[in-house]
């Protein structure tokens, strides 16, 4: 409001100024005076000074205004500082807290006692890597030993299926070789000319070179199969 009405007062000034319209009309009256001309200068010089003064009150205000302002962005800066201070403050109080209760804990820890207890378990742990070291390698030489015992088998059957193969190819010339054929032509002679239960016991002693043979098979069989589950 104040500096409205400043800047009313000094356009009126200037009015005054540009538009002299009061000594004009005196002028073009012809009745001017002394005392009004007097009259009118004092109204001016009262009106600067009411001005001025104006003036220098809204100054003064500005002033005033920028002090209050400085005082309170001083306040609020010591306030930040202050706060600044008090957290870290609190924050170093608690982490020499934390220090101090850390280091009483480890005051009651036994070293002595923890290196022993360190040390049987890495004993432990080392104990156990070679134990399981040692059932790798047991496994491992087992393995080889079944694989040996397989290739070993398979060739032994093959032998064997062979062999039978052959005998039953070749039959009587195996037989002659053995001279098996000899016997058999004797206890053929005797299967002619027996009777009754002779006659069995003569068929059973006639067969008995083929059970043996299969005999000889089958147990060559089952051992080469045992060997090999072993």
């Amino acid at each position: 409001m104040r500096k409205g009405q400043l800047i009313m007062s000094m356009k009126d000034i200037k009015n005054n100024k540009e538009n002299p319209n009061t000594q004009m009309n005196s002028k073009s009256t012809g009745t001017p005076s002394s005392s009004t001309q007097n009259s009118l200068n004092n109204e001016e010089l009262s009106e600067l000074k009411r001005q001025n003064k104006l003036i220098v009150k809204y100054l003064a205000e500005i002033q005033e205004n920028q002090k209050i302002r400085e005082k309170e962005q001083k306040e609020i800066t010591s306030e930040l500082k202050e706060a600044t201070k008090d957290f870290r403050d609190k924050s170093l109080k608690i982490r020499n807290d934390f220090v101090d209760v850390l280091q009483e804990k480890l005051k009651h820890v036994d070293t002595e006692e923890l290196k022993d207890i360190l040390g049987r378990g890495i004993y432990k742990v080392r104990e156990e890597n070679d134990r399981m070291l040692q059932e790798v390698k047991r496994s491992h030489e087992h393995y080889q030993t079944r694989q040996k015992y397989l290739f070993t088998g398979i060739g032994a059957m093959l032998l064997v299926f062979m062999l039978f193969a052959l005998i039953m190819t070749i039959g009587s010339d195996f037989m002659s070789f053995l001279h098996v054929d000899t016997l058999q032509n004797a206890i053929a002679g005797k299967l002619k000319a027996s009777e009754g239960f002779m006659t069995f016991v003569w068929y059973i002693a006639y067969g008995l070179p083929y059970v043996l043979a299969i005999g000889l098979f089958i147990g060559l069989y089952e051992w080469i199969r045992a060997k090999f589950h072993d």
